[in-house]
């Protein structure tokens, strides 16, 4: 059994949407902690229609002595709806983009100095 769905065009309105900053630790080997990498996204307007195109503003933050080779971006869309007796959340790549230059990232590694200076200063 199929559900039809009719929906109404997108607004005109921008709605913008932010990804706070967000820190992971990097481990190397043996769990030896090795610094933190810190990345968060901004869209101008998450209201992106089928064939139109959206900018992705990205911002990241290498405070550790691990050497990074490359990054990769994935967008995802979910999708989630509920009714009274049904519900369903389908996820899916819409695409990824490989091998990303982002500014404030280091590729290569920091010092141990650095890092250590970076964490005494607490700035991030």
């Amino acid at each position: 059994r199929y559900v039809v769905i009719a929906a109404r065009g997108l607004p005109d309105t921008r709605i913008p949407a932010r990804i706070p900053p967000n820190s992971v630790d990097i481990e190397g080997l043996f769990n030896k902690k090795q610094g933190v990498l810190s990345f968060g996204a901004y869209v101008k307007d998450a209201h992106v229609g089928r064939g139109s195109s959206i900018e992705i503003y990205l911002a990241t933050r290498n405070h550790s002595t691990a050497t990074i080779h490359r990054v990769e971006c994935k967008l995802t869309e979910e999708i989630k709806w509920k009714s009274s007796n049904y519900s369903n959340t389908d996820k899916r790549v819409i695409s990824i983009l490989n091998d990303v230059e982002l500014p404030g990232i280091l590729r290569g590694k920091q010092s141990k100095s650095e890092v250590e200076e970076w964490k005494r200063s607490g700035v991030d």
